[in-house]
């Protein structure tokens, strides 16, 4: 049932890894036990007791240690998120404006005669939205590297 079981992947859990190894641990010294055709023996019965209450104390350990960990962790993540959201309604604004600039450019002056401030313009409006996507690019990879 548990033969391609990675305790070495499972342990790399910490804490969290190490209780459900106990749990399953307590769980085949029961099953073991079971499966015998004598009675049950006394002493054993008592030593699978004592680890589960063993077990049971690491589970709820766990969940002490892991519980404000976890609270930091959605902190973390919602201040990458802020931190994103504000970045990009900065980019937006600037692409709006660069981009209201070239309209002016055109309705005022016209294509002909300010090629060169139309391409200057329209680079700065790639260059910001290029500045734009790799900031949202490492807002994500912070974030999923953090979950």
């Amino acid at each position: 049932m548990f033969e391609n079981l990675d305790v070495l992947k499972i342990l790399g859990y910490g804490i969290s890894g190490f209780s459900f190894l106990l749990v399953l641990l307590t769980f085949f010294l029961l099953r073991a036990e079971q499966n015998k055709d004598q009675e049950p023996r006394p002493l054993i019965i008592k030593m699978i007791w004592r680890f589960m209450l063993m077990t049971i104390f690491m589970v709820i350990l766990n969940g002490f240690i892991s519980l404000p960990l976890f609270n930091q962790n959605i902190k973390l993540q919602e201040s990458v998120t802020e931190l994103s959201n504000s970045n990009n309604e900065g980019f937006t604004k600037e692409i709006a404006q660069n981009t209201n600039q070239i309209e002016e450019i055109i309705e005022n002056e016209g294509v002909t005669k300010n090629e060169d401030s139309l391409r200057v313009a329209m680079q700065d409006i790639i260059d910001k939205q290029n500045k734009a996507l790799d900031s949202i690019k490492a807002t994500l990879a912070i974030a999923n590297s953090k979950t």
